[in-house]
């Protein structure tokens, strides 16, 4: 008798964690997805977390990358998995899976501006991440078919120093701990549904006009300059029309690098 076979859904793994202790201190840190469901071309939120488990405060060294506006001292891989995926050529055989690159691998490292959150003991951080800023999960959009299924493996990777000082929680090296967790989320194409997501991410811009501070405003400009499609591109074109320049400049710079991808599709294809 043939052994059923799993679907997409009983392969969810929706959170993960590493524990450390030295130095005084016990820690747990991971990361955690916000819906075990994503869609093909929208975002895919994370949010790491550290929890203080022991009795001495746990400093933890935060930073932005100032090139690829995206938080610092993480990294990503990962893959999606489908039966049927939409490759050129012969249908793809059952298990193939597309491999994600990062999708501003291109531009330099600068560093950028830094910070530190002190953890007491018995409190949790967390920290809220767009995948999309690491990984071009844009391409689930033309890989899977309408309607189709598939596997997100992402593996979530960073360092984690048992810092006690401000100094110290900046030492990343070889030697310092590192929360290295893989999630598995169900990936779905439903065209419709994605449209009416950015329509909302588009209706909590305009409903804040021109408003730039309250979080349902960032987060809607994070999500649409990360997505890189196509349908993203009116709501970036309204951004453009914002008084605060650096929302200015995020949409633009999101509209050109749309632009250059489908260039690049549409010379692939000639």
């Amino acid at each position: 008798m043939t052994k059923p076979r799993k679907s997409p859904a009983e392969k969810v793994r929706l959170r993960g964690w590493k524990a450390f202790s030295g130095r005084g201190l016990k820690v747990r840190a991971g990361f955690c997805a916000a819906d075990g469901e994503v869609l093909a071309g929208g975002p895919v939120e994370l949010e790491f977390f550290v929890k203080n488990l022991g009795s001495t405060v746990l400093h933890v060294a935060l930073a932005t990358d100032r090139v690829r506006l995206r938080p610092d001292f993480f990294s990503f891989s990962g893959d999606i998995a489908g039966t049927g995926l939409n490759k050129r050529g012969p249908k793809a055989a059952a298990g193939s899976r597309i491999q994600l690159i990062d999708p501003v691998e291109q531009f330099g490292y600068l560093g950028g501006p830094g910070g530190l959150m002190k953890v007491a003991p018995g409190e949790t951080f967390s920290h809220r991440l767009l995948v999309n800023d690491f990984l071009n999960l844009e391409t689930a959009q033309t890989k899977l078919k309408r309607g189709e299924t598939g596997v997100l493996t992402v593996r979530c990777r960073r360092p984690l120093p048992l810092a006690t000082t401000m100094r110290s929680a900046y030492k990343m090296g070889p030697d310092a701990p590192v929360a290295d967790v893989t999630l598995r989320l169900t990936i779905r194409r439903e065209d419709r549904a994605l449209g009416r997501l950015i329509e909302k991410l588009a209706g909590d811009i305009r409903s804040r006009w021109p408003t730039f501070a309250a979080p349902e405003f960032e987060r809607a400009i994070s999500i649409l300059s990360a997505l890189r499609i196509t349908e993203a591109v009116p709501a970036l074109r309204m951004l453009g029309g914002h008084p605060d320049g650096g929302t200015r400049w995020r949409a633009m710079r999101a509209l050109a690098i749309i632009e250059e991808r489908t260039d690049g599709a549409q010379g692939a294809s000639r």
